[in-house]
């Protein structure tokens, strides 16, 4: 691995995309439930989607038939409190495919799916030796 000047260099995750079978249906569960605010769409775009700030990175959902996708990719979705994301999932019906996850590298998490099958870890950073802290980045 070499570590000397390079002519580019990675600065973090810029944005997320997911292919969704049905935008209204997706923005309901985004919006309503995860409470995502939707951001302005660059007006040449010539699909259907939806963006919105997820902090300083950007969740994309764009519209598409095929959304055949593997199971084991996920988007991870920072949030204050995951006990409390487990009960807002719960109450609106949405099945959680793990049980809590305390504490497990640095974070307490849980995982479901948004109604195209789309892979979410909801996770609430508690700090661990090793482990970046959000303000260490």
């Amino acid at each position: 691995m070499t570590h000397g000047k390079r002519a580019f260099q990675g600065r973090g995750i810029m944005h997320v995309s997911l292919v969704v079978s049905d935008l209204r249906r997706s923005r309901a569960f985004y919006e309503s439930i995860l409470g995502l605010i939707p951001i302005k769409r660059p007006a040449d775009l010539s699909f259907p989607g939806v963006w919105y700030f997820l902090g300083p990175q950007e969740l994309h959902l764009i519209e598409a038939r095929d959304t055949n996708i593997n199971p084991l990719q996920h988007v991870a979705i920072e949030v204050t409190d995951v006990r409390a994301a487990k009960a807002a999932l719960q109450a609106h019906k949405i099945q959680c495919v793990s049980e809590l996850k305390a504490g497990a590298g640095g974070f307490h998490s849980i995982y479901c799916y948004d109604p195209d099958g789309n892979r979410l870890e909801l996770c609430q950073p508690i700090g661990f030796g090793g482990v970046a802290s959000r303000s260490d980045r």
